[in-house]
């Protein structure tokens, strides 16, 4: 049965074939009849879609966003104005770039075209990612000489790539004839010879610069604009367009003049600004004949639309009796097909949905064909209810992403402020229980203040501890590679954990390769906390034991690694443990089955600091026996630092009594400063806040000023800035910002503002020492 249905369906689609040669004979016929008469209204056409080509237009727009008017014109007068009201301008004209370029990438571009787009989106990228620190250096109040030069984008390949996409777009516009090409090709070459990469950028490049080259580039590109708009006068343009080419001419000559008072202005030492002051000109006619022109020139295309809209009406009533001929032919086709699809194909289709549904459903169903089933139509439905459950789904995964960012920024923002907020009293328990150790006390009475300190400076791990993992999961962390001397921070590490080994009755050794580099290159800083967190482990679970520091290098798939190893012969760690023991918050109890102190965190920030190194972190553990931690990193050996003789004796220089202005909000932290530099024979006056500072910088002669960054009524920052305002001596006052805030980011903040460098709270006597001495050198 199945077989002869088959039979009858192909000798049924025999018979729609031999009715299609038919029906395609017939228009042909039909075609050749009206072939001439097209021909006639092809030339026309061919103009219209040419002229309209989608390139030639977002190309005009891209060299408008970039050039005369857009964003390499305003970010020049940004540089030269210090005027922060252009930044919306800037802004809007990156956002024109960005959506002007996705429009050239729906057209379809070749690999070429997508590789200079890509160039000129990059070039984009990078003038946007300077706009932040431009501003940064216009509130610092820095010249436009230096801020230009720490602004500086490269131009050349974004140049280059509008050149190939301009030879691209001309190539399509091939068609066009007479003065039409001419027009468009003019035009778009006024904006070339005038904008981005034209006159307006050498004369802005070198007012910044004085490089004699850019003033012969703005001259060459004033007489290219000249001579292309008397080439536009002589295409016959409109009265408007001749008028509009006359103020662009005028602006044009304008620039001239102004470019040679620049030539004359500028050996004199004026300052820049003053200069832009006085060779500025009104840029408004220019942008808007230019606006005008291109206006005037799609309606020039509009009109030729209209041309190629008669020539087809002349032939539509002959046409219309013939398409009705072949409409008639088609629908009859139409129906004859559909039912043969009907029979070959739908009815096929449901009966295959039924027995689909007969399976899902219940397995006992009957899977006989029934012909009466609903149609094709059912099957869409069921598809579109689908699809509408998963979008909805999406939109709530979507929401739910959204809550869980802004839970994470929320929480980010929560331990960054407790963080800061903590070390303020941190720095008052541990600074007073220092000058309380340097004071007379009694044995019993030091013990107990040794206590104390002790509690502030685990309270201090703890808080570094958790900055530390918020900003590693935020990938705020970045490494300083430096120099680093790996006997110093072995004996440091030693150092420092010696009194804690000693009170456990375990001895601290190191072990260092001799073939070893004596310096590296790497972050000392994190390096050193690595250490600090193996051994400070290795000490916690080892009594009366040894512990043992170990360098050496070692090859890892043929590059060479340092490896460092901390082995102690403690508790050890039991199998089940030693799987989680890199886990957050997870913490191996004492033999004893107490918990240790600590947040559970150090061994993850040390994986995540040796990963960040390009490294790797292992551990081998025997319960009873001891553990064996191993860190490999790079191995960058590199030379000694060239140390000047003043910063080599700044250790041991003996600093003369200095008049020492504190300015700090917090009670504690300033009896604490205070008593730390009377101590040490200082004289010392005090201010609560940033105004109180400045009125005592105007009316007093200080050596130093320590000052507090976060403080009511006036910030240390600000109080920086107008100290360095002073006309009188205090502007060259030594400034050491104390701040809980040292990130680089924080840094570079407190530089741009005037202070010559910083120290972190909770400060400790030696790094305020060690600050003060540095002054004493220089």
């Amino acid at each position: 049965m199945e077989g002869r249905r088959l039979i009858s369906l192909r000798q049924s689609y025999r018979g729609i074939i031999l009715f299609l040669c038919l029906t395609i004979l017939g228009v042909v016929g039909v075609g050749v009849s009206v072939h001439f008469r097209v021909l006639e209204i092809s030339d026309a056409w061919h103009l219209y879609t040419t002229a309209r080509s989608e390139r030639f237009v977002l190309l005009n727009k891209l060299r408008g966003d970039l050039g005369f008017g857009g964003m390499i014109h305003k970010f020049k007068n940004l540089v030269l104005r210090h005027d922060l009201g252009l930044v919306p301008g800037l802004e809007t004209s990156f956002l024109n770039l960005k959506r002007h370029l996705e429009e050239y990438r729906k057209l379809g571009p070749s690999a070429a075209e997508e590789a200079d787009l890509r160039a000129i989106e990059l070039t984009v990228s990078d003038y946007e990612d300077k706009l932040g620190l431009l501003e940064l250096l216009i509130e610092a109040g820095e010249s436009p000489t230096v801020i230009d030069r720490r602004v500086r984008v490269s131009d050349a390949a974004a140049l280059s790539a509008l050149t190939n996409l301009e030879n691209i777009a001309f190539h399509i516009g091939e068609g066009l004839r007479g003065s039409d090409r001419r027009r468009l090709r003019n035009l778009a070459s006024i904006r070339a010879q005038l904008g981005y990469g034209g006159m307006i950028h050498a004369f802005k490049n070198y007012l910044l610069r004085g490089d004699e080259d850019y003033l012969d580039q703005a001259r060459e590109r004033a007489v290219a604009v000249r001579s292309l708009v008397e080439d536009f006068l002589t295409l016959d343009p409109t009265d408007v367009e001749q008028r509009h080419m006359m103020a662009l001419l005028a602006t044009v000559t304008a620039y001239r003049h102004s470019i040679e008072r620049a030539e004359n202005l500028r050996p004199l030492g004026m300052d820049i600004s003053e200069i832009d002051d006085m060779v500025r000109v009104d840029d408004g006619a220019a942008l808007e004949a230019l606006d005008k022109l291109d206006a005037a020139m799609t309606l020039r295309l509009q009109q030729r639309k209209l041309q190629v809209d008669h020539s087809i009406d002349d032939i539509g009533g002959w046409l219309a009796v013939v398409l009705i001929g072949v409409g008639l032919a088609l629908m009859l086709l139409t129906i004859f097909i559909g039912y043969l699809v009907k029979r070959g194909m739908l009815d096929p289709i449901d009966r295959l949905k039924e027995k689909v549904a007969g399976i899902s459903g219940d397995r006992t169903a009957d899977w006989r064909i029934d012909l009466n089933n609903p149609d094709f139509i059912s099957v869409q439905q069921e598809i579109n209810g689908l699809l509408d459950r998963l979008q909805s789904q999406l939109h709530e995964i979507t929401m739910e992403r959204d809550r869980t960012a802004a839970a994470m920024e929320t929480k980010s923002r929560f331990v960054a402020n407790v963080s800061h907020e903590l070390r303020t009293p941190l720095n008052g328990i541990i600074g007073m229980s220092e000058l309380l150790l340097s004071s007379p006390l009694t044995e019993d009475q030091k013990k107990l203040t040794g206590m104390v300190r002790q509690s502030g400076e685990v309270l201090k791990s703890l808080v570094n501890d958790i900055l530390d993992f918020s900003k590693l999961n935020e990938g705020k962390i970045n490494l300083v590679v430096v120099p680093c001397c790996i006997t110093h921070m072995a004996d440091l590490t030693i150092s420092i954990l010696s009194d804690k080994a000693a009170a456990r009755g375990t001895k601290l050794e190191k072990q260092i390769d001799p073939d070893l580099s004596e310096w590296i290159a790497g972050d000392e800083g994190r390096i050193t906390q690595i250490l600090l967190n193996l051994c400070s482990n290795a000490v916690k679970f080892t009594e009366n034991g040894t512990v043992t520091l170990s360098f050496r290098r070692r090859l890892v798939e043929d590059e060479e690694m340092l490896e460092i190893a901390v082995t102690d012969n403690g508790i050890g760690i039991s199998a089940i443990n030693l799987g989680r023991i890199f886990d957050r918050f997870e913490q191996v109890e004492e033999a004893n089955g107490a918990q240790v102190e600590g947040t559970g965190l150090g061994l993850s920030i040390v994986g995540s600091l040796v990963e960040l190194m390009g490294g790797t972190l292992g551990a081998k553990s025997e319960e009873g026996k001891g553990s064996h931690f191993t860190v490999t990193i790079p191995y960058r050996p590199c030379k000694a630092p060239v140390v000047s003789a003043g910063a080599a004796q700044s250790n041991n220089i003996s600093v003369p009594p200095r008049k020492i202005l504190v300015v700090e909000d917090n009670e504690i932290n300033t009896v604490l400063i205070q008593r730390i530099l009377e101590a040490d024979g200082h004289m010392v006056e005090t201010c609560s806040d940033g105004a109180q500072a400045v009125k005592a910088a105007q009316e007093n002669s200080y050596d130093i000023i320590l000052m507090d960054v976060q403080m009511p009524v006036m910030d240390g920052l600000e109080a920086t800035r107008q100290i360095r305002a002073l006309p009188n001596g205090a502007a060259g006052i030594p400034i050491v910002g104390v701040t809980a805030n040292v990130m680089e980011d924080d840094r570079q903040v407190c530089a741009l503002a005037g202070m010559n460098t910083i120290i972190a709270k909770p400060i400790e006597q030696a790094h305020l020492r060690q600050a003060l001495a540095d002054f004493a050198i220089r």
